[in-house]
């Protein structure tokens, strides 16, 4: 599935760089490599998500009417970048924390923003708006076209390392949704199955640690400081 998607969004998605800092490695005592995904198009690796489930749905002549989807920026600017690439009216639902930036640059892609209270109001308008006839919702990561999406960035990385004679025993990626890091296992487990995956998360919002600790989701009572 991932490979499959990394060739329907080659045309929109681009190929991001690889970084290292021999200060950095110079201090740990390791070889690390940063993937640069802050300059892909809209400044994120949720676009990557956002066309694999659009592109896919094109390939299958099943396009939507209508697209929305739930964010707090990054997923916001993907949806409505990618919608645009279709010609798909979106509206992004939103909580009043949007930064006026990520909620500028949306507009900018041509989506239409609602905005609500709190997260929790804009997640139940969303749901609603999604079962409304011809309207898909797009969902920010729990989603296997999402994350199929996301995968291709570990995949890509993956095959720029080896390209350089390079075979990592780690790979580290940061857990919101979780949608990247899911997509970050699959990848790895194919092509390096002795490798680590580690997901990392700030203290104040540990609700991947807390759900895995109890065995349910666990759920941030508000928006983490």
């Amino acid at each position: 599935d991932i490979e499959a998607a990394q060739k329907r969004i080659s045309n929109i998605v681009k190929q991001t760089p690889i970084f290292e800092s021999r200060l950095l490695n110079h201090w740990l005592g390791h070889q690390i490599y940063f993937k640069a995904e802050c300059l892909q198009r809209t400044g994120a690796f949720k676009l990557r998500g956002a066309t694999n489930i659009l592109a896919k749905l094109h390939e299958q002549g099943e396009l939507p009417q209508r697209v929305v989807a739930n964010s707090s920026g990054n997923h916001a600017q993907a949806v409505a970048f990618a919608c645009a690439q279709f010609g798909i009216p979106v509206s992004i639902y939103c909580a009043d924390t949007i930064s006026p930036i990520k909620a500028a640059a949306t507009k900018f892609y041509g989506a239409k923003i609602k905005v609500f209270a709190s997260r929790e109001e804009a997640d139940l308008a969303v749901e609603e708006a999604g079962d409304e006839e011809g309207t898909l919702w797009i969902p920010p990561f729990n989603h296997p076209d999402i994350i199929a999406g996301q995968g291709t960035l570990t995949l890509e990385a993956l095959q720029q390392l080896a390209e350089t004679g390079v075979e990592p025993d780690a790979v580290f990626a940061p857990c919101g949704g979780g949608g990247l890091l899911s997509g970050a296992i699959i990848a790895t487990n194919a092509r390096l199955p002795n490798a680590e995956v580690v997901g990392a998360e700030p203290l104040n919002a540990n609700d991947a640690a807390r759900s895995l600790q109890s065995g349910k989701i666990e759920r941030l009572n508000g928006t983490p400081n």
